[in-house]
């Protein structure tokens, strides 16, 4: 038998964007129309859709069909208009875990989005680079998508 002692810290994402709408609208495409920007399939990769269950105690998943699947995480808090906050694994393959906020606030004629993703445990550099640049790439989607009604140019 082998054991491997792994390194554990903690590591704060934090990332922001403005998008042209209220933050009701922001709130409805965060929570109900997850599928429309967050991981959406392309040609070269056939993800699959992202769902969340827009209530506390709800899943946050994306369906791979065919029996297959992968959970991120759970709503563990809702605020109306304003909050959006989900614990899990957020499909990493280190003995991690995470809590991401997504706080919307009303500013001028649209919205700020401030995320925030703490993650603690076993987060390898690249882990933490792979978190980040996801969401720089998902933060656009959700914009365009608000804004356009479909994500990419």
């Amino acid at each position: 038998m082998a054991m491997t002692e792994v390194g554990t810290r903690a590591v704060v994402i934090e990332q922001e964007v403005e998008i042209a709408a209220p933050p009701a609208r922001v709130y409805q495409a965060a929570l109900r129309e997850t599928g429309s920007w967050f991981y959406v399939p392309t040609e070269e990769s056939a993800h699959g859709r992202s769902a969340i269950e827009p209530f506390v105690g709800g899943r946050f998943w994306r369906d791979y069909g065919e029996e297959g699947g992968e959970l991120y995480g759970h709503v563990t808090r809702l605020d109306r208009d304003a909050l959006v906050r989900i614990a899990g694994t957020f499909g990493n393959r280190f003995a991690s875990t995470s809590v991401v906020d997504l706080a919307i606030e009303a500013k001028g004629g649209g919205s700020v989005v401030r995320l925030s993703h703490r993650v603690s445990g076993d987060v390898p550099e690249e882990l933490a680079s792979e978190f980040e640049r996801g969401w720089e790439c998902e933060l656009a989607n959700l914009r365009s998508f608000v804004e356009t009604g479909r994500v990419g140019s």
